[in-house]
């Protein structure tokens, strides 16, 4: 891509859902800690990486997964978005500490 950039390249190609088959499978995907918010909402426990940037926030630069895209209370509207780009498929995940909250007790 000689003069040119990815930025550039993917503008200039101006690809439209209409220029793939009607089967072709949309997705998209997303990571808990990034995205998950509610980090203690309804019971969650601490998981590791809670622990660890709440502890030592100098090595996370202050940053932590308190406060993130919150799509723990947003869900309904995240889906409303997904479908309205024409997403089909959606792998997310969900924070190991919020099905088993007590489980990393000991890092407390």
């Amino acid at each position: 891509m000689a003069g040119g950039n990815m930025s550039d390249l993917v503008h200039d190609l101006d690809v439209k859902r209409s220029d793939f088959p009607d089967d072709f499978i949309f997705g998209v995907g997303s990571s808990a800690y990034q995205i998950e918010g509610g980090w203690r909402a309804d019971g969650k426990g601490l998981s590791i990486c809670d622990t660890f940037s709440l502890r030592y926030p100098d090595k996370m630069g202050g940053a932590n997964g308190c406060r993130t895209v919150d799509q723990y209370s947003r869900i309904k509207e995240d889906v409303q978005l997904l479908k309205k780009m024409g997403v089909n498929s959606y792998r997310f995940s969900i924070s190991w500490s919020r099905i088993l909250p007590g489980e990393v007790t000991w890092l407390h």
